[in-house]
């Protein structure tokens, strides 16, 4: 259990430290990669305590429950507690590499032709939904309702 549990925070720490690298956000690299990873960690310890994870760590069940609970609480304390942004980009790219680094240390790996094309269709779909959401904010400030 602990193991499983100390991979979870690896891979939490993980995308922070590479959302972090690249977007080149300065100042002190751990203060900075702790605020960040801050409101995540405390949603994976709910994840964890929702799933019960402890009876079953590396069961697919327990990371299909800890894995949205992640996401869901972690971008809710993001937004609301630590007072930082949730840009829906952000929402789209945490769920997608959450969701591979969680399932994949729960020992749910994928073969390397797979890996290449979900990078490749994953490419896509994060490109595809940055520029629809920022096309849907542009048209919402230029006074379009949302029913348009």
């Amino acid at each position: 259990m602990a193991v499983a549990a100390a991979c979870d925070v690896v891979a939490v720490v993980v995308f922070v430290a590479l959302g972090r690298r690249s977007h080149s956000e300065g100042g002190n690299a751990v203060a900075g990669a702790l605020s960040v990873a801050a409101p995540f960690l405390i949603a994976l310890a709910v994840g964890w305590a929702a799933a019960r994870a402890w009876r079953a760590p590396m069961a697919w069940r327990t990371a299909l429950v800890v894995w949205p609970v992640t996401v869901a609480v972690g971008m809710l304390l993001r937004r609301f507690v630590f007072d930082r942004g949730a840009a829906t980009s952000f929402i789209v790219v945490a769920t997608i590499a959450t969701g591979v680094l969680l399932l994949d240390l729960a020992g749910y790996g994928l073969n390397q032709l797979s890996i290449v094309g979900f990078v490749i269709a994953l490419g896509l779909v994060v490109d595809d939904s940055i520029v629809v959401v920022e096309n849907i904010t542009r048209f919402l400030r230029e006074g379009a309702s949302r029913t348009d």
